[in-house]
C-alpha cells in the first residue's frame, strides 16, 4: 500500500468531515419529519408511510449510487496538476514549430461534389 501525500491526506480528512456533517444534517431532517405520508412510485403506492423512513431510504439509495459510481471510477483518475505539467512542454514545442513553419494559404471551402 503506498503512502498518501500530505495534500491527499488533507483532502481525505476534508471529505470525511464533509460527509459526517452532511449525515448529521440529513439525520436531523429525518428525525424532525416523522408524520405519515402517502408514497407513490410507478404503479405502486403506500399510504401511512413515516416520512422518516422515506428520507432514510432515499439517503441510503443516494449513498449506494454514489458509492457504486466512485468504485466504478477507481483507478481512472488523473490529477489536473500532472496533466497541466505534461501539456506545458507540448505547447512550447508547438509554438516553436509554428514560428518556424511557413504561413499556410487560406482554404476557400469544401470541394464541390461531382
Amino acid at each position: 500500500m503506498k503512502a498518501m501525500s500530505a495534500a491527499q491526506a488533507a483532502r481525505t480528512r476534508a471529505g470525511v468531515a464533509g460527509g459526517v456533517i452532511t449525515l448529521i444534517i440529513m439525520l436531523v431532517l429525518a428525525v424532525q419529519n416523522t408524520g405519515p405520508v402517502a408514497v407513490h412510485f410507478l404503479l405502486w403506492g403506500w399510504a401511512g408511510t413515516p416520512l422518516f423512513a422515506v428520507i432514510v431510504v432515499s439517503m441510503l439509495l443516494g449513498f449506494l449510487l454514489g458509492l457504486a459510481y466512485m468504485l466504478s471510477q477507481h483507478g481512472h483518475t488523473t490529477t489536473p496538476a500532472s496533466g497541466a505539467r505534461a501539456a506545458k512542454p507540448r505547447r512550447r514545442t508547438l509554438r516553436g514549430k509554428r514560428a518556424a513553419a511557413p504561413a499556410a494559404e487560406p482554404v476557400a471551402g469544401p470541394p464541390a461534389e461531382v
